[in-house]
């Protein structure tokens, strides 16, 4: 595709001679040191870094009654995992504090932060750590 990766010493140059990266997205089995995107006349482009934190699967889905997130921090920080309807409000916060790296799971009863059951239906959750959330669904059956 045109596209070169060249690594030495922890830094990873990425480029393309014709201008354009073919590849939108790379993904590296260990996270380099640095990463360096360049155009074709060698100036930097700016690109999103991710992988700080991924939710990886929440089992069952659909759930009656419990349901099983699994999660993984790469890097330690501060972590949120909420569940959240599908209007935006916040049902429950399952894990808000510093966490270490690693990788979790925790279970969720389908009921708020009440103790109260909810209703059937899909619902969202959310993991923050730093600037960046990803969300996953999750459908609790009744």
């Amino acid at each position: 595709n045109g596209d070169y990766i060249v690594s030495n010493n922890g830094l990873t140059v990425i480029f393309n001679v014709s201008g354009q990266l073919a590849t939108k997205i790379f993904i590296f089995d260990e996270t380099p040191e640095d990463i360096i995107v360049a155009s074709s006349d060698g100036s930097n482009v700016n690109v999103l870094i991710a992988k700080e934190y991924a939710l990886i699967s929440s089992y069952p889905n659909p759930f009656n009654p419990v349901t099983e997130i699994q999660y993984s921090i790469e890097n330690s920080g501060f972590v949120t995992i909420a569940i959240y309807n599908l209007i935006g409000q916040k049902v429950i916060n399952l894990v808000s504090g510093y966490t270490r790296s690693g990788d979790y799971s925790i279970h969720w009863n389908g009921r708020d932060e009440y103790g109260l059951a909810i209703p059937s239906g899909t619902y969202l959750i959310s993991l923050t750590q730093n600037s960046g959330t990803t969300t996953q669904k999750v459908t609790l059956l009744k």
